[in-house]
């Protein structure tokens, strides 16, 4: 009876409406739900279908119900349902995500962005609608598959972006969408000018990293300490490792490997992830000296290292070219120790003597 009068006092609560049908079905003698989950969701579209004979126009419950019908294949009165309530909140974002899926599967792409477009209009901060969007547009482009070359699959995801900002101008996922595109595609300048249309209140960590690699390509060094400090401001003692090595690796760039060496020393490392953190900081300070001391190599280590999601997918044959390639010197000869310490071969005392050294 309390959920009852808590489902006519919120009539949009999906929340709510779905625990109703759960009481529901425990009064009818339906405590233990069955496995299988076609009978379940027959189950709870039955139980909907009762209480709306008792509260009609309950938009909860008919979502409930309408949900339970698409994952029966009964697109047909599922969509029904979803248009009877797209008439009286046509900017309800879940419902007009949950009508573009149903679109999809009937192939009408186009009726899928459309719907996709305006639940981002309705949801604009909602990424998970934002990726959906450009799958939608993908798809209708005829594209099921990106391209495997990097540049052709990141050139067809700029075009996307393109097209979709001209729709949703000023979404932030797109325009950092774009905008990692554009740096994968070596268009630094063009990052920077992507991101400046991102509101200050919606940057990320991902962001400031990406628009301080592309200020260092620029050799623009005020700007990208900038971002650096942004970046830096933001860590805490529950930082995940990742931010901290970015954060570790951009004070590198800035030309400051004492405050590099300093972030890492000061978050505590776990047994796990000490290892690849410190040779990446390593391997970090390695190509800050290659690309400093002897930019004829036109080795540009940093870049390799972006590519990779952690140190640990470093194989032995790279770590052995990057320590050939630097000049002899206390960097070189860290990196050496760091490979070893890597391989658990030495110590960490061994490890913070060389690193010292830098």
């Amino acid at each position: 009876e309390l959920l009852l009068r808590a489902v006519k006092a919120s009539p949009n609560n999906v929340e709510l409406a779905g625990r109703l049908v759960g009481v529901d079905l425990a009064s009818h003698g339906a405590a233990k739900l069955p496995e299988a989950k076609e009978e379940r969701v027959k189950m709870v579209v039955d139980a909907a279908a009762r209480l709306l004979k008792e509260l009609p126009e309950n938009a909860g419950l008919l979502r409930v119900r309408a949900d339970g019908l698409a994952q029966l294949g009964q697109d047909g009165e599922a969509q029904a349902v979803y248009e009877q309530l797209l008439q009286r909140n046509p900017s309800d974002a879940p419902v007009l995500a949950n009508s573009a899926s149903l679109a999809s599967r009937r192939k009408d792409y186009a009726r899928a962005k459309e719907l996709l477009l305006r639940a981002v209009r309705a949801s604009p901060k909602n990424e998970e609608l934002v990726r959906r969007l450009v799958e939608a547009e993908l798809t209708s482009r005829g594209v099921i598959k990106l391209p495997e070359a990097e540049v052709e699959q990141n050139q067809v995801k700029l075009d996307v972006m393109d097209c979709l900002l001209k729709e949703l101008p000023g979404n932030a996922d797109l325009l950092r969408d774009r905008a990692y595109a554009l740096a994968k595609l070596g268009r630094a300048g063009e990052v920077l000018a992507a991101l400046d249309g991102v509101p200050a209140e919606e940057w990320t960590k991902d962001m400031r990293v990406t628009a301080a690699w592309c200020c260092f390509r620029l050799k623009d060094i005020d700007k990208m300490s900038r971002h650096f400090n942004a970046v830096h401001s933001a860590l805490n003692s529950e930082s995940p490792p990742a931010a901290v090595r970015e954060a570790a690796e951009i004070a590198l760039g800035c030309g400051n490997p004492e405050k590099a060496l300093a972030i890492l020393a000061s978050f505590p490392q776990t047994d796990g992830n000490q290892r690849w953190t410190a040779i990446a900081a390593l391997i970090s300070a390695g190509a800050h000296a290659v690309l400093q001391a002897n930019a004829a190599l036109k080795l540009d280590l940093t870049e390799l290292r972006r590519q990779q999601e952690f140190c640990g997918q470093w194989g032995w044959t790279e770590l052995e070219l990057v320590a050939k390639a630097m000049p002899e010197g206390p960097a070189q000869t860290a990196f050496r120790i760091g490979i070893r310490f890597y391989a658990k071969e030495v110590g960490a005392e061994e490890l913070t003597t060389a690193v010292a050294a830098l």
